[in-house]
């Protein structure tokens, strides 16, 4: 499944994992 991860105040690192 994909998902996001939110770091700092403006920073957003996005993922694929294979669920």
């Amino acid at each position: 499944m994909a998902g996001c991860l939110w770091w700092c105040h403006r920073t957003c690192v996005c993922f694929l994992s294979e669920d």
